[in-house]
């Protein structure tokens, strides 16, 4: 009779263990066979076959990631196929390096070059590439950005960074610097670090944000590629003020407007911008007048301390003579010019003719015939055509007919009449006695009209006794002219005196003489 073998076993001899069926069920006791299905993760009709997937005495072991489509050693659990992308080891159950989490599908961050994260928890053990930051090395370090944190954030405002992958500065940016990642140089700015402010380029332009040239030109009075210096003739922070007049050629220092290699003609100063002592006027050309002082103010050449003397302009003293003088220092006498005129205060010449008898462009020369220190004495009788010296009264080509003397105003010598012995004829003593009696009567009349006249003025005028003479008036123009003898010395004035004293005795002598030889 055949055994019936206990729960659990089966066989001829029940020698057999059961598969692993279904918990509170038997294998067939005969076959082995587990009617009512296996427990997990076995399989085969006796349910003595671990499942694919697992591995193990109990079957109990998950298989690594083998190949795909393919299991590990249902015994071993080794992948003989090899493993899963990102698995490695025998049994495909490790993460390769740089991979960690549980399917080791998550690549480490930027480890310290040469080590790994951990595969479970992908922290870098020995810390982090440059650039980057966090316990995975995983976040880029503060003012980096981008997949690799390879970039620089721009110059967000102090204290904030930019995005770490845009790059953007949310916070906007450092002082010169523009542009959502605050990398690109304000207008008006240039350099690496926008820091150098850009030129004088022209009116609604800017220059290049690297070079800070200005690419279409300079504003007023500046030049150079950036716009940054002074053009030739100006100076100062805004380039707006003029150089004074330095030296031909040269212009003055840029920043301080001193003129280094000296002034321009009739200017001076450190900067050349004031008038030399002497000269005034916008361009310094017009020279002071005759200032008391030598100076005059350098703008309106105006003299603060009056004229020197002779000079009439109140203001500027320049070729204003007083009345009566002329030439560069006023310090000539005008001419005899007609009464009531003056002569030229630069060149003395007498514009509106000059007094009776006198002559020459400046009436400073006795008129031909005349002579004195007034030229109101006539010449005696000069050969014709000549004129005696207007000083002297001499007559240097000699007398006329019968006069005699240096001045010719000498009455000829009686005897110089008588016949000679070669014309003792009738006819020369007739006109001999003509010519002495036609004398005669000339000289009788004039004495006789001289005479009428004194009697007439005579009776004409009233008492002296009750009458008082007024003085005659003063001729002031008359006291400005100068007289021949305002040029002698006082011994001079003497001579002359006594020359026209003896000169007229002479005169007077000759005729007596002459009228007594021919009434005899």
């Amino acid at each position: 009779m055949a055994q019936v073998c206990k729960g659990g076993f089966y066989g001829w001899n029940c020698s057999k263990p059961c598969g692993h069926c279904k918990t509170g069920t038997f294998c067939n006791r005969m076959t082995g066979a587990c009617p009512n299905g296996c427990q997990d993760h076995w399989s085969g009709s006796k349910c003595d076959v671990c499942i694919d997937g697992f591995y193990g005495l109990a079957c109990a072991e998950t298989c690594g990631d083998c190949k795909s489509g393919t299991f590990c050693n249902s015994m071993t659990g080794e992948c003989s196929n090899g493993c899963q992308e990102h698995w490695s080891g025998s049994k495909c159950d490790v993460c390769k390096d740089g991979f960690y989490d549980s399917n080791c599908f998550k690549p480490c961050g930027h480890c310290k070059t040469g080590t790994f994260c951990n595969k479970v928890t992908g922290m870098c053990p020995t810390g982090c590439q440059d650039h980057w930051s966090g316990s995975n090395c995983d976040v880029c370090e503060g003012g980096f950005y981008s997949q690799n944190c390879s970039k620089a954030c721009g110059h967000c405002k102090t204290g904030t960074y930019c995005n770490n992958i845009t790059g953007v500065c949310q916070e906007g940016c450092q002082d010169h610097w523009g542009g959502s990642k605050c990398n690109v140089c304000k207008d008006g700015f240039y350099d690496m670090n926008c820091s150098k402010a850009c030129g004088q380029c022209t009116t609604g332009t800017f220059c290049n944000n690297m070079t800070g040239a200005c690419p279409n030109g300079c504003e007023d009075h500046w030049s150079g590629s950036k716009c940054d210096v002074c053009q030739g003739g100006f100076h100062g922070l805004d380039c707006s003020e003029s150089c004074g007049h330095c030296k031909t050629g040269a212009f003055c220092e840029k920043s301080t407007g001193v003129c280094r290699n000296g002034c321009h003609d009739h200017w001076k100063g450190a900067k050349c911008d004031m008038c030399k002592d002497g000269f005034y006027g916008p361009s310094c050309s017009q020279r002071c007048g005759l200032c008391k002082t030598g100076t005059c103010n350098n703008v309106t050449g105006a003299c603060s301390d009056r004229c020197r003397d002779n000079w009439n302009d109140p203001i500027h003293c320049t070729h204003v003579c007083v009345s009566v003088f002329y030439g560069l220092n006023c310090s000539k006498i005008c001419g005899h010019c007609k009464r009531g005129t003056n002569c030229d205060d630069m060149t003395g010449v007498c514009q509106n003719r000059c007094e009776n008898h006198w002559s020459g462009s400046k009436c400073d020369v006795c008129e031909g015939g005349f002579h004195g220190l007034n030229c109101s004495e006539s010449c005696g009788h000069c050969k014709p055509g000549t004129f005696c010296n207007n000083m002297t009264e001499i007559c240097p080509n000699g007398c006329q007919g019968h006069w005699s003397g240096s001045k010719c105003d000498a009455l000829p010598d009686p005897s110089s009449l008588s016949l000679s012995n070669n014309d003792k004829g009738p006819s020369s003593g007739l006109y001999v006695t003509i010519g002495v009696i036609t004398t005669l009567l000339v000289v009788a009349v004039s004495v006789i009209a001289v005479l009428v006249y004194v009697i007439q003025k005579l009776r004409k005028r009233p008492s002296q006794r009750y009458i008082s003479q007024p003085e005659p008036p003063v001729d002031h123009i008359d006291m400005l002219e100068p007289r021949a003898y305002d040029k002698l010395g006082s011994r001079q004035v003497d001579e002359y005196m006594e020359i026209s004293a003896i000169d007229n005795q002479v005169t007077r002598d000759s005729v007596s003489n002459y009228v007594n030889e021919t009434l005899r």
